[in-house]
């Protein structure tokens, strides 16, 4: 049998040779991905948009134009409480009587006394009872008591109606009906209590109560019989 030997210098030649030789790398296969496009999507989708636009200049007319302004009013500060601070309760009282006091004497002085019984019912435009009226309405209802006629409501109805006739500042008594007048307009009525005073509803915001007559421009009726 032959045995071959293989001398160093080539086996470290054939070793070198096998190092060095290059590694073939498969290549890097192309990438699938593909880029999407999203600019048909952007178009099909802005033709279905609308556009709100709401300008400041516009809402502001909307409101303006209606006058209209609201304010919170600022809350009251409370008072500070101590120990010392009185808590107290009243019960309102009033002297307006639900049912009128007996009368006696004449038409004219059952009037006045009528009259004076409901000193401090409110004035309520319009109204004719005493839960509140106005001058002619204060008018209506005393004497409708008294003289149980059907008076009427409104200062010129009363002074001119059927009822009534014109006295004089010197002629006319407690129990009479004062008008007041601004040129050829009455205005106003009370009923005369004497020594230039009346009993009156006053105004708005105030009630049934005795003044001085405190012009001249007015004008004396008495009731007929």
């Amino acid at each position: 049998m032959s045995v071959t030997v293989l001398s160093p210098l080539i086996a470290i030649s054939t070793i070198i040779t096998t190092a060095t030789t290059p590694i073939s790398v498969l290549p890097e296969p192309e990438s699938t991905t593909q880029a999407l496009d999203l600019s048909s999507i952007y178009a099909t989708d802005s033709e279905n948009t609308q556009t709100f636009t709401a300008s400041s200049d516009s809402v502001a007319a909307d409101i303006s134009r209606d006058s209209y302004t609201v304010t919170d009013p600022p809350a009251p500060e409370p008072a500070p409480f101590t120990s010392a601070t009185a808590v107290t309760t009243t019960t309102p009282t009033t002297s307006i009587p639900v049912i009128p006091s007996a009368l006696n004497g004449s038409t004219k002085e059952q009037i006045v006394q009528l009259a004076l019984q409901y000193e401090g019912v409110p004035y309520v435009f319009g109204g004719a009872t005493p839960s509140g009226w106005d001058c002619s309405g204060y008018v209506k209802w005393v004497t409708n008591q008294v003289t149980g006629i059907d008076f009427p409501h409104g200062v010129s109805s009363e002074a001119h109606s059927a009822y009534t006739h014109p006295v004089s500042r010197a002629e006319a008594q407690p129990g009479d009906f004062v008008v007041f007048y601004s040129g050829a307009s009455e205005y106003h009525i009370g009923i005369y209590l004497g020594n230039n005073k009346l009993i009156h509803a006053s105004k708005p915001g105030d009630v049934t109560k005795i003044s001085p007559i405190w012009t001249d421009s007015v004008a004396f009726y008495s009731l007929n019989g």
